[in-house]
């Protein structure tokens, strides 16, 4: 595990001029995190523990069978993530995202391009209450949990199974906004699913005063497109 800011201020920028395998990348300070195209990190994930910090310019492959997002926000604010090459394949089930925010405001999520590779699985229901229930897909490019104020905007989003076995009842998702997130605004966004039993371009659940506009959606399923 790397652990990024201990040493830093919230003005530092760390420009990786290198390859990187199997890192855990914990970032506990507001940085800049950077990167050329020239360089990759190769079933590494990153978790933003700080407010203020800004991740661009990563190429980052995952072929590692993890459940752990390429970039995940952990309740921190003010997190912009542009400019990024993510790819995410996985031949077993689990969770499979690329970028998760939760609990997260005030952040940016722009001109990044995903592809995700998964493992074809029903989305599940869970009850919070007696009255409420909330759906957690398995598979989706960025996911936006319980959180405010942010802009998903101008990323290529294309997602897709890894393999044909799977669930009959198969979820895929290329936005995912959900669990009471408000002011969650998904525009200009470029979004391919297929090759699942339920293919989504958007989902927006459980949310409210959250907006899609101005999205190109390419849908391809063998039972429900949306």
């Amino acid at each position: 595990e790397i652990q990024l800011g201990t040493y830093m201020n919230q003005y530092s920028t760390l420009n990786f001029v290198d390859d990187f395998d199997g890192k855990t990348i914990d970032i506990t300070n507001g940085v800049t995190i950077t990167s050329s195209p020239d360089y990759t990190f190769t079933n590494s994930h990153f978790t933003v523990n700080a407010n203020g910090v800004t991740i661009n310019n990563l190429n980052i492959v995952n072929t590692d069978n993890s459940d752990s997002s390429a970039i995940f926000v952990n309740a921190k604010n003010n997190v912009n993530i542009n400019n990024n090459h993510i790819t995410v394949t996985k031949t077993t089930s689990g969770t499979t995202y690329a970028i998760e925010l939760n609990g997260t405001s005030n952040s940016v999520i722009n001109s990044n391009t995903i592809v995700v590779n998964a493992y074809p699985q029903a989305k599940q229901w869970i009850n919070t209450s007696a009255t409420n229930y909330i759906g957690i897909v398995k598979v989706s490019g960025i996911v936006v949990d319980d959180s405010d104020y942010v802009d998903v905007t101008y990323n290529d989003i294309t997602v897709t199974n890894s393999t044909e076995t799977g669930y009959s009842t198969s979820t895929f998702e290329g936005i995912t906004i959900r669990n009471e997130s408000t002011y969650v605004s998904a525009r200009n966004n470029d979004i391919d699913v297929s090759n699942a039993n339920y293919t989504y371009g958007i989902t927006i659940e459980k949310s409210d005063r959250c907006n899609a506009t101005y999205i190109t959606i390419a849908l391809s399923s063998e039972n429900y497109v949306c």
